[in-house]
């Protein structure tokens, strides 16, 4: 049975809608699989021991994802390398570079009047006798 010009199989499948498929989207990696230490995620292959796209051989679930967190894959499972640059202590969430409390390095508190700059302790600048426009002495 012929609509016009679609030819109809069995069940109502239009046989014209499984070539136009195939038209819209590239095969060629799904047909020639996606070799050794890949997988296919999100249409295209992608390298097992990615975290975004999980570490499992069977599906692309991302690794959890936290702020500042670095995760790596081990054996077919998402695990905590480091935090970012700049970030530490518990989840990662506390900014070393700038935290009084953590300057540097998780439990290093700045003295009273300190401040946390680049992650070192350092006195607040004095405001009067800097430099004036253009750099010169003010």
């Amino acid at each position: 049975m012929s609509h016009r010009g679609l030819k109809l199989l069995g069940g109502g499948i239009m046989l014209a809608a499984v070539a136009a498929c195939s038209l819209l989207v590239d095969t060629s990696e799904i047909d020639a699989g996606c070799g050794d230490g890949m997988k296919f995620c999100e249409d295209k292959c992608v390298r097992i021991d990615e975290p975004f796209y999980g570490c499992s051989l069977t599906n692309c679930t991302p690794c959890p994802d936290a702020d500042h967190v670095k995760n790596d894959c081990d054996n077919g499972a998402c695990v905590f390398v480091s935090c970012q640059f700049g970030w530490g202590c518990t989840g990662c969430s506390t900014p070393l570079l700038t935290e009084r409390l953590n300057c540097g390095q998780c439990g290093k508190r700045c003295a009273d009047g300190e401040n946390c700059s680049n992650g070192v302790c350092v006195l607040p600048s004095d405001s009067g006798g800097g430099a004036g426009a253009g750099g010169n002495p003010g």
